[in-house]
């Protein structure tokens, strides 16, 4: 959701459950839904098509699977209704997850059998792997350069991801009840992050982690470690096992 309070997502319309179920993308302005499906989504088959971010301008991005399996990004402009194709250059496949109020646009890029997080600006890309990570993701981005998703380690564990642009750092940032993993999916300019996290009876419960202190934006380049001295108050955790997005 933008602060314009246009929503985007995706929707499944069987209940068949995956990998079968056909998943269709969806934006909502003023009460009225608009079903999105890229041009390029091949007929046939068990269709994949998703909306996943919006900023203010209304630039949705999101992504469709190829007849091959393969995700391939695009952004929509929703004032207009026009697709634009994005792909980080060479990969194999690519998922276009957020995009922030500069135009800069976060997801994920597989390239020969490995998963590294992107982010993209002004047509420059960069990749990202976590430290040991056997792959990395990114799922949101705020105005301030900072991203957050999740990474697997060498346990293969899934553990919640913060990376701080400006100071190329990584912060591994797991909700104390996610024993099982935890999956960081959306911040705002105020650093409050949301996602969610498998407790130990198997359950995905949402998560919402609100920091102590609310940072200036030029606050966030100084701190040693993007969120440093500003810790987190409390984790509130949803027990209708959602998962909060954005």
């Amino acid at each position: 959701m933008n602060d314009n309070g246009t929503t985007v997502g995706f929707f499944s319309d069987t209940n068949i459950g995956p990998p079968n179920d056909n998943n269709v993308g969806f934006f909502e302005q003023n009460g009225l839904f608009r079903i999105v499906v890229n041009p390029f989504t091949p007929a046939g088959g068990v269709p994949i098509n998703q909306l996943l971010g919006v900023n203010n301008s209304g630039i949705a991005v999101g992504f469709y699977n190829d007849a091959a399996g393969n995700s391939h990004g695009y952004t929509l402009n929703i004032n207009t209704l026009t697709f634009s194709e994005f792909d980080v250059p060479g990969a194999t496949s690519t998922t276009t997850t957020a995009i922030n109020n500069l135009g800069w646009i976060a997801g994920t890029d597989v390239s020969g059998g490995v998963t590294k997080a992107f982010i993209e600006k002004g047509g420059t890309f960069r990749l990202f792997a976590a430290p040991g990570a056997m792959s990395t993701s990114f799922f949101g981005l705020n105005d301030n350069g900072i991203a957050v998703g999740d990474y697997v380690d060498s346990l293969g564990e899934t553990n919640g991801l913060v990376f701080n642009t400006v100071l190329d750092t990584f912060i591994t940032l797991n909700d104390p009840n996610g024993v099982l993993g935890t999956t960081l999916n959306g911040i705002n300019d105020e650093g409050r992050i949301v996602g969610f996290y498998v407790d130990p009876n198997d359950n995905t419960d949402g998560l919402l982690a609100i920091p102590t202190a609310i940072p200036e934006p030029a606050t966030w380049g100084m701190m040693l470690l993007g969120f440093t001295g500003l810790g987190f108050a409390r984790y509130r955790a949803s027990r209708n096992r959602a998962a909060l997005a954005a």
